[in-house]
């Protein structure tokens, strides 16, 4: 009877109002997300935001996690009542100086930087993901600290780092993979001519390796958390 009970609440409470998919614009970079399918709080939308209250987040702990985390969209897709398998989506985005698109810089160099974020991150391995003009280091790895697997891309346009990776306390399914590299072929952004020079510098690794945004922990862990000591103090 209990375990029907949760799952008609879950039925009402994890439905997003929302039925279209909306363009989401974060600086110089626009990404489609399905509202039908995901939670999804902006920086511009959090204020009085009746869906924050269903994780039980208050606007203004979101607020100070978004701003001093860099963050610029956290978006959470409930799959079913199992807390472990809600997936979390971040837009992270951090200035960088000095540096330009990447797609300008050499493959050697690109992959330098892929090797730095391996050894980083404690990564099996890394690859190059290109789409139309765009280029991405794409890493999957898992983060001890939060006990969280993580699977992120990370590219630079117009002097900023954009870090989009998707968080889970559960392995990834393939069909969640795929859907996450969905979402990065859709990514557009603007270009700024400034920053579209071919360069080969030398300095690409060294100056973006501490701009990559990673190990975040979110609205998810903070549900999951609390769920785990719900059950503890019950028992």
């Amino acid at each position: 009877m209990k375990k029907i009970i949760y799952l008609i609440l879950f039925s009402i409470l994890f439905i997003p109002f929302s039925v279209f998919a909306e363009t989401y614009t974060l600086k110089d970079l626009s990404i489609d997300m399905d509202d039908s399918s995901w939670f999804i709080f902006t920086r511009d939308n959090i204020k009085d935001n009746p869906m924050l209250e269903q994780f039980e987040v208050t606007y203004e702990y979101m607020n100070n996690f978004m701003n001093t985390k860099d963050i610029y969209m956290d978006a959470v897709k409930v799959n079913s009542p199992d807390k472990s398998d809600i997936l979390e989506l971040f837009v992270g985005i951090k200035k960088v100086d000095d540096i330009n698109n990447l797609h300008t810089y050499s493959t050697k160099e690109i992959n330098e930087l892929g090797e730095a974020l391996k050894e980083r991150f404690n990564a099996d391995n890394y690859d190059i993901y290109s789409t139309d003009k765009y280029k991405y280091v794409h890493v999957k790895y898992y983060d001890s600290t939060a006990s969280v697997n993580i699977d992120e891309y990370y590219t630079v346009m117009n002097g900023y780092g954009y870090s989009i990776l998707v968080q889970k306390i559960n392995d990834f399914t393939s069909s969640e993979e795929k859907s996450t590299q969905d979402i990065i072929d859709k990514i557009t952004f603007k270009y700024n001519e400034e920053y579209e020079k071919s360069i080969t510098s030398g300095v690409l690794k060294s100056a973006l390796i501490g701009a990559v945004i990673g190990g975040i922990v979110g609205v998810l862990v903070l549900i999951f958390n609390r769920n785990k000591k719900s059950k503890t103090q019950s028992v």
